[in-house]
């Protein structure tokens, strides 16, 4: 990791024309498909600050092929891919196809535990059930990013060795703010999900920044504290 602690946990960064702006930041690069799979493994090997992971977004399942789910996986196997990610399962916008999503979100589940990697997940009014399918195939690490679920599953995420994410949008999301108050801090980490664009903001990893303030308003604690014991959050989630 760079000198600077500043860590984004979830971010697409081949969607930004000038990656190399963001050197001092440590980012995990998130995939929706293959083609943005294989765009995050070239930033990972050219920037050192980028760790990269490979995925099908649960929003893509609705038109991409079973042979482009298995060349995701094949992926997997390559020593340079440090998460499985963005994976995940959507209640909201993908009803009409949950039944896939839950298929492949176990596929990928199975690659995690077997290859010992972390999970970067998308779990939107599906918590609960990405969290059952996690604890029954024992995959080691995982992020449920950008957290608006259940806070009474807090707890139970933490004490299994999993994380949450706070967004800098948490300042006016109420949801995602309340995650930062309640969860233990020792399971909290941070990002941008840039550069998607939330009520008019786009987001980009130096906004972690915010995300930080946030985390430490809630919980009184000296912003500098946060931030080193976020960038440990990071290393731990990485098995770094």
């Amino acid at each position: 990791m760079p000198r600077k602690l500043l860590v984004d946990a979830h971010a697409h960064l081949y969607g930004f024309k000038d990656p190399e702006r963001f050197r001092t930041i440590s980012i995990i690069v998130v995939a929706e498909d293959y083609r943005t799979s294989l765009e995050a493994l070239r930033l990972g090997e050219k920037f050192d600050n980028v760790f990269p992971s490979v995925g099908v977004h649960p929003w893509m399942l609705s038109e991409v092929s079973d042979e482009e789910i298995r060349n995701v996986c094949t992926l997997i196997d390559r020593q340079d891919v440090r998460c499985i990610g963005e994976v995940g399962l959507d209640r909201r916008y993908g009803r009409a196809y949950f039944e896939r999503q839950l298929e492949v979100f176990e596929t990928f589940a199975k690659l995690a535990s077997e290859y010992s990697l972390p999970m970067n997940l998308h779990c939107l009014d599906a918590w609960q059930k990405a969290l059952d399918i996690l604890l029954k195939n024992d995959v080691p690490r995982a992020l449920f990013h950008w957290y608006t679920g259940p806070l009474n599953l807090l707890e139970k995420i933490s004490s299994v060795g999993y994380f949450v994410s706070i967004n800098p949008m948490g300042a006016i999301q109420r949801k995602n703010r309340e995650a930062a108050r309640l969860m233990d801090i020792r399971s909290i980490l941070t990002e941008s999900d840039g550069p998607y664009v939330y009520r008019g903001v786009l987001l980009e990893p130096p906004m972690v920044e915010n995300s930080l303030k946030i985390i430490a308003e809630v919980k009184g604690m000296d912003r500098k504290v946060v931030e080193d014991i976020v960038a440990e959050n990071f290393r731990k989630f990485l098995g770094i």
